[in-house]
Parts: C-alpha cells; sequence; structure tokens
C-alpha cells in the first residue's frame, strides 16, 4: 500500500504513483516468495486498487533497466514539458534542457 497526501482527482491515479506502486511489489515477491496480485493507493479523497502480474512486473523490470542505462549514458533527455518541475530541479542550472527561466 501506498498513501499519498494529495487526491486522486478526477482522473484518477497518476502514472507515476501507480510505477511507484508496482515498484513495491517486486522486491515482495523476490523476497517474500508472495503472490502479489494487487497493491492500493490511499489518496485523501479514496483508495484504488492497482492489477499486478506478469505484465506489471515485466514495465517495472523494463523500467528499472531504462534507469541503469540513462545513468551511465552521456546524455540524457528531459523528460517533461513542465516548467513548474525544472524550476525546483537541482540540475536545472546544467542540464541544457531547463524550461524554467532559473
Amino acid at each position: 500500500m501506498e498513501i499519498k497526501r494529495h487526491r486522486a482527482g478526477r482522473f484518477g491515479p497518476r502514472d507515476r504513483d501507480v510505477q511507484q506502486l508496482l515498484t513495491y511489489c517486486v522486491p515482495a515477491e523476490d523476497v517474500w516468495g508472495a503472490t502479489v496480485t494487487h497493491g492500493l493507493i490511499e489518496y485523501r479523497d479514496g483508495r484504488v486498487a492497482i492489477p499486478y502480474g506478469p505484465v506489471q512486473r515485466r514495465q517495472v523490470l523494463d523500467l528499472a533497466e531504462g534507469v541503469r542505462r540513462d545513468r551511465v549514458a552521456a546524455d540524457v533527455a528531459r523528460d517533461h514539458r513542465d516548467a513548474w518541475k525544472c524550476g525546483r530541479c537541482g540540475y536545472s542550472d546544467t542540464c541544457g534542457q531547463a524550461l524554467s527561466g532559473r
């Protein structure tokens, strides 16, 4: 279960919230040998069940592999169009792709 301080809102769980929850399911399976069928995200405005199975496990492992690959890459492209995020990023002064005016 993942507990969030914000609301899910009218569009439901955010992709990043779902990915974070699904990431917790992989070690639960691997370390404890548990069969995980779903996880829960608790928002201020309700609880959402997120299904977990072989497809979601593969998504998590593929995402982790992408992170490993990007960590050793010479340059990695910014992954959003949100100036608000750039303005709060510790790398915006040096990334060359900053959207904010910092």
